[in-house]
């Protein structure tokens, strides 16, 4: 069961993004008479295997950007900010954490609770690695398939802006596709990237607010 959920996990976060941007970059090329040649003797079956190996490898190009582009943003810092909120929540975590993990996430407890963002951010792997080892995990390969499949999905938008740009100042000869289209296509790609980010940030929140739930509901009697 472990291996169908890393599966589905790959599909969404490598396979899917990667197979979309390549089959997007070989369809524009396509339209092109510079690379008709190219793609037209080539049979759909030979071609299959080599795609799926070259998207997969793509979308672990794709997925690494996400992680870099992410890591830049507020990654660390969502797990200290999703404890402040909850401020009773957070206390009783803080107890569960000092008699589970013999630490505590706050740097400083007056005149106020002060929750350190790596402090922060070493309890959520903390408490994620035990609800993991005690079998309390059934919704994190769906929750960390959504974030993977956006945080991927948003560095697509950017290459296929990227690319689609390039493509309208350059001009190349196609048959089948203006350069009006490409511009559009290269303006709804611009706007997709906010909302694949926007995606992302939700699903780690909900996955935060998920590990801090289930640890709090497992460990009660503590």
């Amino acid at each position: 069961m472990d291996s169908l959920k890393f599966s589905f996990f790959d599909l969404a976060t490598f396979l899917l993004p990667g197979g979309f941007l390549l089959s997007v970059v070989i369809w524009l090329f396509e339209k092109c008479i510079l690379f008709q040649s190219i793609f037209s003797d080539i049979d759909g079956l030979y071609f299959l295997i080599p795609f799926i190996f070259i998207s997969y490898f793509i979308g672990h190009v794709l997925s690494y950007l996400g992680k870099i582009f992410e890591s830049i943003s507020t990654r660390k810092s969502l797990w200290k900010e999703n404890l402040e909120k909850t401020p009773k929540m957070a206390d009783k975590l803080n107890i569960m954490n000092l008699k589970l993990f013999n630490e505590s996430f706050y740097v400083e407890e007056e005149p106020d609770k002060v929750i350190g963002v790596a402090e922060g951010a070493k309890f959520f792997d903390n408490a994620y690695n035990y609800l993991y080892l005690n079998d309390k995990k059934e919704i994190f390969p769906v929750l960390q398939a959504q974030h993977g499949f956006f945080r991927t999905a948003s560095v697509v938008w950017l290459s296929l802006f990227l690319f689609f740009t390039t493509f309208y100042l350059t001009s190349p000869n196609c048959n089948d596709i203006s350069n009006k289209a490409i511009l559009i296509m290269a303006s709804i790609s611009l706007l997709l990237i906010p909302i694949s980010i926007l995606l992302s940030n939700q699903r780690r929140k909900l996955m935060c607010s998920t590990v801090y739930s289930l640890f709090l509901n497992t460990n009660t009697n503590l």
